[in-house]
């Protein structure tokens, strides 16, 4: 027998179905999409075969950054109507993929640092709380370059905790993360441990900026809405926002390029005018995650499972490099 709560949504889903049919058949009402049909069929394909043998789930989220349109979505490696949209509903802890983002740009915009100073990567402690560097490295001073592209975790960390967690957080305001903001800020931030997650579609939109010289315009699926007769009802609306410096944006995009030619997304990389991205592994190995940019394209991917267990048996296969990869050598 069906619960209260699961007739309820039943009912909602028929009216909403009765409502669309209404509109876009009795009314004739059109929707223009921004998605680009040959983009979103290679984006799917890729994934499937990628993940064809492996117990994992992955999104996809791919933007065109100079009109902010959502070309292509991968919602699940098997997604159908009614289940689970993991481009967009599916929060997860960022990794060292938030480290643009949170971390270095604010780093520069408020000490108006070179790439190549050196800072400070020896183990750090506060409270209990002692991140580790990946396979346990230990560092001492390192150039901001050489922390980046490494993807070293305590330098990331001593850089917030020299700025302050607060001051951090401000500069995510502009990308409107749902949930991210609502949480716990600590130093463990730095390193995308969130009391809550961020989703493919926000993390990609986000990194957008580093292809607009720090300015942030939240993307579009749906261009505008229009009549039978071509009137237009609904028009998406750009609204841009300054969120650094020039300045600080070309260091983080010459950084964003280093990562893919020499440091943790080698694998990623493709021969374009502009290449650069950053990786993301969380905890036990739950999630990886990349989020590239091109000459013309921001493109995010997100690889897990929908129980949020360990995925390390993956890793070394490096899925979402060679997903990223494969679509932007399409395109």
């Amino acid at each position: 027998f069906e619960s209260e709560e699961e007739m309820n949504l039943t009912k909602i889903q028929e009216q909403l179905q009765a409502r669309t049919d209404e509109w876009l058949y009795e009314k004739e009402v059109r929707i223009h999409t921004a998605l680009e049909p040959s983009l979103q069929e290679t984006a799917v394909q890729v994934a499937q075969q990628e993940l064809r043998n492996k117990d994992a789930e992955t999104a996809v989220v791919v933007i065109d950054h100079y009109d902010h349109s959502i070309s292509a979505v991968v919602a699940g490696k098997d997604f159908k109507r009614h289940t689970l949209n993991h481009a967009y509903q599916t929060y997860r802890q960022p990794g060292s993929a938030i480290k643009p983002l949170l971390v270095f740009a604010p780093y520069f915009e408020k000490t108006g640092a070179s790439i190549s100073q050196q800072i400070d990567a020896r183990p750090f402690c506060r409270h209990s709380f002692c991140p580790k560097n990946y396979g346990n490295a230990v560092y001492g001073y390192v150039s901001v370059e050489r922390a980046f592209t490494s993807s070293i975790n305590t330098a990331a960390v001593r850089l917030m905790n020299n700025i302050g967690v607060e001051e951090s957080f401000e500069y995510l305001k502009p990308f409107q993360f749902e949930r991210a903001l609502n949480g716990e800020r600590n130093l463990a931030s730095a390193i995308g441990g969130f009391t809550y997650g961020v989703t493919p579609s926000e993390l990609t939109n986000a990194f957008t900026t580093f292809a607009t010289d720090g300015t942030f315009t939240k993307s579009y699926a749906i261009e505008k809405v229009t009549n039978k007769h071509g009137e237009t009802l609904m028009e998406w609306e750009k609204k841009p926002k300054q969120v650094w410096s020039k300045e600080t944006n070309d260091k983080l995009r010459h950084l964003l390029n280093r990562t893919m030619t020499s440091g943790t997304a080698r694998r990623a990389y493709v021969s374009k005018d502009y290449v650069g991205g950053k990786t993301g592994t969380t905890n036990d190995v739950k999630d990886l995650w990349f989020i590239g940019l091109t000459d013309r394209y921001t493109a995010g991917v997100w690889v897990g499972n929908n129980e949020g267990k360990s995925i390390a048996h993956y890793e070394s296969d490096r899925p979402h490099l060679h997903i990223w990869r494969d679509i932007m050598q399409a395109n």
